[in-house]
C-alpha cells in the first residue's frame, strides 16, 4: 500500500484507539459513582426503617384516646408521615438498585465492545505499518472499529445517565429513611410523654372511683360465684358450710343498695376470696364423685356386655369350681347395687376381680372342651381298632361325675374291651392331654409273648391314624428288647402294660 493511502487510514485508526481509551476512563469514573451509590443505598438504613415499622405498628392505645384525644390524633398523623417516608425510601432504594444493575450491564457490554474495537484497530495499525494490502480491506476494518467504539460510547453514555438517575434515587431514599428514623425517634419520645400524662390522669380518676370500682367488681364476681355454687349439689359434698356465708352476703348487698361503696369495697374482696375457695372445694368434690360414678358405671356396663357374650352353663360344664364361677357372675350383677349405694371403688374392685375369674374360667373351659373333643377322636380310633380285632364292643366311662350323675367330660376317660379269648382284656385310661395308660389284663408270668403280640396288633390297627408307640413295655419288654422305643417330644400317647391277677 502506498504512503498516501496509509496516511488516510492511520489517523482514523488512532482516533479509534484514543476514543476507546477515553471511554475506558469514563467507565472508571462511573464505577466510582456506582460505589458512591452503593454507599448511599446502605441496607443498614432500610433495616432500621423496618425495625421502626415494627415499633410503631400498634394502634394508638385506647387510654390515650380516652384522656388525650387531640394527642392521639397527633400521634396517628405522625405515624402516617413516618410510614410514608419509609415507603418513599423503599421505592427510591428499589429504583436505585434497578438502575445500578442496568448501568452495570451497559458498562460490561460497552467494555467488551471497546476491547474488541481496540483489538481490531491495533491489528489494522500493525498491518498498515508492515504489509502491503488492498486499501478497501483496511478501510472497512477501520470503519468497523470506529462504529464499534461509537456503540460503546453510546452504551457508556446510557450507563452514565442511569448512574446519575440511580444516584438521585439513592440520595432521595437516604433522605427519606433519615427523615423517617428522625421522626420515629421523636414519635417515641412524644408517645412516652403523652403516656405519662395519661397515666397521671388515669390515676387521678382511679383514686376518685377506686372504692366504687372495687365494690362493683366484687359484686359482679360474687354474683357469678353464687350462681356457680347454686349449680352444685354443695349440701351433699359440703353439708352446712354454705350457710356460714349468709350474714356476710346480706351485709355486702345492703351496702351496695345504699351506695356505701367504701364499706362494700372493704368487705367485698375478702368475701369474694372465701366464696371462690368454697366453690373450688365443692366443685372438686362433685367432680371427683361424678368421675368415680361414671367410671364405675362404665366398668359395670362393659363387664355385663362382655359376660353376656359367654355361656355360663358351658363354662361351668367344662371347668371345676362351679360354685365359684356361678358366684363370680352373681357378684358382677350385685356390683350394680354398690354403684347405687355410691360405693364406686368397692364396685370397681368386685367387677375387676370377678371378671378376671370369669375370663380365666372361660379360657380354661374352651381349652378343656377342645382337648376333650380331640381325646374323643382318639378314643374312637382306638375302640374301632379293638372292635376290628375281635374284641367285644368296647365300653368307656369317665372317672368323675357330678352330684346328679352326669359325666365330667374333662376327667380321665377309661376304655375297656373284653378279649375274644380267655385273657388279654384291654383297659386304657386317657387323660385330657391325650396321654394313655394301657393295661393288658390276665397275662400270667411266662406268657409275655401273648401280651407283646396283642399290643403289636393294636399298634398295627391304629398305626395309620395315630402315632401309637409304646414307651414302657413292662414285663413284655423281654420278649423283644429292641422293641423299646424312646419317647419323642411330639408323641401324644404314653402306654404301658402291667399284669393284673384275677380275683
Amino acid at each position: 500500500m502506498s504512503g498516501p493511502k496509509g496516511a488516510q487510514v492511520r489517523p482514523k485508526i488512532q482516533r479509534v484507539i484514543d476514543n476507546a481509551h477515553r471511554s475506558i476512563d469514563i467507565a472508571k469514573k462511573n464505577n466510582a459513582k456506582l460505589s458512591e451509590i452503593s454507599a448511599l443505598a446502605s441496607q443498614d438504613l432500610e433495616s432500621k426503617a423496618d425495625s421502626l415499622i415494627d415499633s410503631i405498628s400498634d394502634e394508638v392505645p385506647d387510654n390515650i384516646q380516652k384522656y388525650c384525644a387531640e394527642d392521639a390524633q397527633y400521634l396517628r398523623n405522625r405515624k402516617v408521615n413516618i410510614l410514608n417516608s419509609i415507603r418513599r425510601g423503599k421505592e427510591g432504594a428499589r429504583m436505585a438498585d434497578q438502575l445500578m444493575k442496568e448501568a452495570e450491564a451497559a458498562q460490561v457490554k460497552a467494555l467488551q465492545i471497546m476491547n474488541d474495537a481496540v483489538e481490531i484497530a491495533s491489528d489494522v495499525s500493525n498491518k498498515i505499518n508492515s504489509l502491503f494490502a488492498i486499501e478497501s480491506l483496511y478501510e472497512r476494518d477501520a470503519n468497523r472499529a470506529r462504529d464499534m467504539v461509537s456503540d460503546a460510547e453510546r452504551l457508556e453514555r446510557e450507563a452514565t445517565d442511569k448512574i446519575h438517575q440511580a444516584l438521585n434515587h439513592a440520595q432521595k431514599a437516604k433522605s427519606a429513611f433519615d427523615s423517617a428514623i428522625l421522626d420515629g425517634d421523636r414519635y417515641t419520645r412524644d408517645l412516652t410523654t403523652i403516656q405519662k400524662s395519661v397515666e397521671e390522669k388515669s390515676a387521678a380518676e382511679k383514686i376518685l372511683e377506686e372504692n366504687k370500682r372495687k365494690a362493683v367488681s366484687s359484686q359482679s364476681e360474687i354474683q357469678a360465684l353464687l350462681k356457680n355454687i347454686e349449680s352444685l349439689n354443695h349440701e351433699k359434698f359440703t353439708p352446712g358450710e354454705f350457710q356460714s356465708f349468709a350474714a356476710e352476703i346480706a351485709s355486702f348487698q345492703k351496702s351496695m343498695n345504699e351506695n356505701d361503696y367504701s364499706s362494700a369495697a372493704a368487705n367485698g374482696e375478702n368475701l369474694t376470696a372465701r366464696l371462690r375457695k368454697f366453690h373450688q372445694k365443692a366443685s372438686a368434690l362433685q367432680s371427683k364423685y361424678e368421675s368415680e360414678r361414671i367410671a364405675a358405671q362404665n366398668r359395670f356396663d362393659a363387664a355385663k356386655k362382655e359376660i353376656q357374650q359367654l355361656d355360663q352353663n358351658e363354662i361351668m360344664q367344662w371347668t371345676e369350681n362351679k360354685d365359684e364361677i356361678d358366684n363370680a357372675f352373681r357378684q358382677i350383677d350385685l356390683a350394680k347395687d354398690l354403684i347405687h349405694q355410691e360405693k364406686f371403688t368397692e364396685a370397681e374392685t368386685i367387677i375387676s376381680t370377678n371378671l378376671d375369674s370369669i375370663r380365666a374360667a372361660a379360657k380354661k373351659a374352651h381349652e378343656n372342651k377342645m382337648a376333650s373333643e380331640e381325646r374323643s377322636n382318639l378314643a374312637e380310633v382306638i375302640m374301632n381298632a379293638l372292635y376290628e380285632q375281635g374284641y367285644d364292643a368296647p365300653a368307656y366311662y369317665y372317672a368323675k361325675q357330678t352330684s346328679d350323675g352326669k359325666d365330667i367330660e374333662f376327667s380321665d376317660l377309661t376304655i375297656f374291651a373284653k378279649s375274644p379269648g380267655q385273657k388279654g382284656d384291654m383297659r386304657m385310661q386317657i387323660d385330657l392331654a391325650g396321654k394313655v395308660k394301657l393295661e393288658v389284663e390276665g397275662i400270667a408270668e411266662g406268657e409275655e409273648a401273648v401280651c407283646h403280640q396283642l399290643i403289636l396288633d393294636l399298634q398295627k390297627g391304629v398305626g395309620s391314624e395315630i402315632d401309637f408307640k409304646m414307651t414302657d413295655w413292662g414285663r413284655a419288654a423281654k420278649v423283644n428288647p429292641d422293641s423299646r422305643i424312646q419317647v419323642k417330644e411330639q408323641e401324644k400317647i404314653q402306654e404301658k402294660t402291667r399284669e393284673r391277677q384275677n380275683g
